[in-house]
Protein backbone atom coordinates (compact mmCIF):
# COMPACT_ATOMS: atom_id res chain seq x y z
CA UNK A 1 0.00 0.00 0.00
CA UNK A 2 1.19 3.53 -0.71
CA UNK A 3 3.42 2.52 -3.64
CA UNK A 4 2.49 3.51 -7.18
CA UNK A 5 2.63 0.45 -9.42
CA UNK A 6 1.86 2.26 -12.70
CA UNK A 7 -1.36 0.31 -13.19
CA UNK A 8 -3.76 2.66 -11.41
CA UNK A 9 -6.39 4.27 -13.60
CA UNK A 10 -6.91 8.03 -13.45
CA UNK A 11 -10.19 9.58 -14.54
CA UNK A 12 -8.80 13.11 -14.87
CA UNK A 13 -5.36 14.59 -15.34
CA UNK A 14 -4.40 18.25 -15.70
CA UNK A 15 -1.07 19.34 -17.09
CA UNK A 16 -1.69 23.00 -17.83
CA UNK A 17 0.07 26.31 -17.39
CA UNK A 18 -1.60 29.70 -16.89
CA UNK A 19 -0.03 32.67 -18.70
CA UNK A 20 -1.23 36.12 -17.67
CA UNK A 21 0.52 39.24 -18.95
CA UNK A 22 0.04 41.99 -16.35
CA UNK A 23 1.30 45.40 -17.45
CA UNK A 24 3.82 47.27 -19.55
CA UNK A 25 5.53 50.18 -17.82
CA UNK A 26 6.41 53.45 -19.52
CA UNK A 27 4.66 52.73 -22.83
CA UNK A 28 3.16 55.69 -24.70
CA UNK A 29 1.65 53.82 -27.69
CA UNK A 30 -2.12 54.03 -28.15
CA UNK A 31 -2.79 50.44 -29.17
CA UNK A 32 -0.90 47.43 -27.81
CA UNK A 33 -1.43 43.72 -28.39
CA UNK A 34 0.58 40.77 -27.12
CA UNK A 35 0.57 37.55 -29.11
CA UNK A 36 0.97 34.36 -27.04
CA UNK A 37 2.06 31.14 -28.75
CA UNK A 38 3.85 27.94 -27.80
CA UNK A 39 6.84 26.66 -29.77
CA UNK A 40 9.33 23.83 -29.39
CA UNK A 41 13.04 23.87 -30.10
CA UNK A 42 14.37 21.59 -32.84
CA UNK A 43 17.98 21.28 -33.92
CA UNK A 44 18.61 22.32 -37.54
CA UNK A 45 21.78 20.73 -38.95
CA UNK A 46 21.77 23.01 -42.01
CA UNK A 47 21.91 26.15 -39.84
CA UNK A 48 23.81 24.52 -36.94
CA UNK A 49 21.42 25.97 -34.36
CA UNK A 50 18.11 25.37 -32.60
CA UNK A 51 15.02 26.73 -34.33
CA UNK A 52 11.71 27.50 -32.58
CA UNK A 53 8.96 25.78 -34.57
CA UNK A 54 5.20 25.94 -33.98
CA UNK A 55 3.54 23.04 -32.16
CA UNK A 56 0.08 21.54 -32.53
CA UNK A 57 -2.74 23.74 -31.19
CA UNK A 58 -2.35 23.78 -27.39
CA UNK A 59 -3.81 27.07 -26.07
CA UNK A 60 -7.41 26.96 -24.81
CA UNK A 61 -9.65 29.13 -26.98
CA UNK A 62 -11.93 31.51 -25.05
CA UNK A 63 -13.79 32.60 -28.17
CA UNK A 64 -15.92 30.77 -30.72
CA UNK A 65 -14.23 28.14 -32.82
CA UNK A 66 -11.81 25.33 -32.13
CA UNK A 67 -11.23 24.21 -28.53
CA UNK A 68 -7.43 24.52 -28.84
CA UNK A 69 -5.61 27.10 -30.99
CA UNK A 70 -1.97 27.88 -31.89
CA UNK A 71 -1.99 31.55 -30.92
CA UNK A 72 -4.04 34.06 -28.90
CA UNK A 73 -3.95 37.82 -28.46
CA UNK A 74 -4.51 40.00 -25.38
CA UNK A 75 -6.99 42.75 -24.67
CA UNK A 76 -5.56 45.89 -23.12
CA UNK A 77 -6.88 48.64 -20.84
CA UNK A 78 -5.03 51.90 -21.43
CA UNK A 79 -3.95 53.82 -18.35
CA UNK A 80 -1.81 56.87 -19.18
CA UNK A 81 1.65 55.27 -19.55
CA UNK A 82 1.05 51.89 -17.86
CA UNK A 83 -1.31 49.74 -19.96
CA UNK A 84 -2.80 46.73 -18.16
CA UNK A 85 -3.63 43.47 -19.91
CA UNK A 86 -7.01 41.87 -19.20
CA UNK A 87 -6.63 38.25 -20.33
CA UNK A 88 -5.16 35.05 -18.99
CA UNK A 89 -4.39 32.04 -21.13
CA UNK A 90 -4.47 28.36 -20.28
CA UNK A 91 -1.87 26.29 -22.13
CA UNK A 92 -2.16 22.51 -22.40
CA UNK A 93 1.29 20.98 -21.80
CA UNK A 94 2.61 17.55 -22.83
CA UNK A 95 2.07 14.83 -20.22
CA UNK A 96 5.83 14.23 -19.91
CA UNK A 97 8.20 17.18 -19.62
CA UNK A 98 11.99 17.08 -19.58
CA UNK A 99 15.05 15.95 -21.49
CA UNK A 100 13.89 12.37 -22.08
CA UNK A 101 10.62 13.35 -23.76
CA UNK A 102 10.07 14.49 -27.34
CA UNK A 103 8.90 17.93 -26.17
CA UNK A 104 11.32 20.62 -24.94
Amino acid sequence: AGRYDGLQIHTSLCNEMICQPKMLQGCTNDSIVIKVELRKLEWCNALNLEVAVPVAPSIHNTRRGAWLVQEVFTSCAMDATDPRFLDEFKVKLPLILGENSQEK
